[in-house]
């Protein structure tokens, strides 16, 4: 358990360190930063893919089916996970730069959720599934719960900061008004730029669709949804950075016993 403890730390301690970092120190290690977390979400998501995958087999499949070796997930499917894993990395790394600090607080509690919900949640599964699935299994409740709760948090407390005031205008009149130019250069510079351009089309979007709500109906909740999607995919990202460290972990930890 300590193993995961220090990794899963270790893992926001140098988010948490880049973020507070100077601007030329944060350009220098976004591409590392960028490389790591996609890897350890990657694990992540293979490893439920890989469930998935393997459970659906032996549903259909004969164990001694030649099949059972064709169908396994292959080099698309890890292909395919690894684009989403560094987009959701991305989007990780974008949100840590532009996010109001008491929105970071909100995501700190993530380190404390994994680490209850996954054995809480492999302990109730005990006499429902197998042995060999309880890890996966328990990892991808808690991703989801994880994910559901740190979002439902982040979007209240947000609603709560005082935004800039945009209703009634324009989108482009509101970009050109509070949209900083920033100084920043290059990848860093285009990354923040990017994600302040995204926040700030979200907030213009719920600003102006508030009073069509009762006119709207569904319409104008299917907006407000789409708005909040960026945090959701947020936690989301994080969920699945710190699963993917508590799978290496469990690798470091079988390396060492066996």
């Amino acid at each position: 358990m300590w193993r995961h403890v220090l990794l899963l730390g270790i893992t926001m301690a140098m988010l948490l360190l880049w973020r507070s970092a100077p601007p030329l120190y944060q350009d220098w290690l976004l591409l590392p930063l960028w490389v790591g977390c996609s890897l350890l979400i990657l694990l992540s998501n293979i490893e439920m893919a890989r469930a998935r995958r393997s459970v659906w087999l032996a549903q259909y499949l004969n164990k001694d089916s030649p099949w059972q070796q064709h169908l396994r997930y292959g080099l698309f499917g890890v292909l395919l996970q690894l684009l989403t894993s560094i987009a959701l990395a991305f989007i990780l790394l974008i949100k840590l730069l532009i996010l109001d600090a008491r929105l970071i607080l909100i995501l700190l509690l993530g380190l404390p959720l994994m680490l209850l919900f996954t054995p809480w949640l492999q302990q109730r599964l005990s006499r429902d599934v197998k042995v060999c699935y309880q890890p996966v299994v328990a990892r991808r409740l808690s991703v989801w719960l994880g994910t559901l709760l740190l979002g439902i948090l982040l979007i209240a407390v947000l609603l709560t900061l005082p935004q800039p005031p945009m209703q009634g205008m324009g989108w482009s009149e509101a970009m050109e008004r509070y949209l900083l130019a920033g100084d920043t250069p290059g990848m860093l510079g285009a990354m923040i730029r990017a994600g302040e351009l995204l926040d700030l089309s979200q907030k213009w979007l719920l600003q102006n669709t508030i009073g069509d709500v009762q006119r709207s109906g569904l319409l104008a909740l299917l907006i407000w949804l789409l708005a909040f999607s960026s945090y959701f995919a947020l936690t989301l990202a994080l969920t699945r950075l710190l699963a993917g460290a508590a799978i290496q972990a469990e690798h470091w930890q079988r390396k060492h016993h066996g």
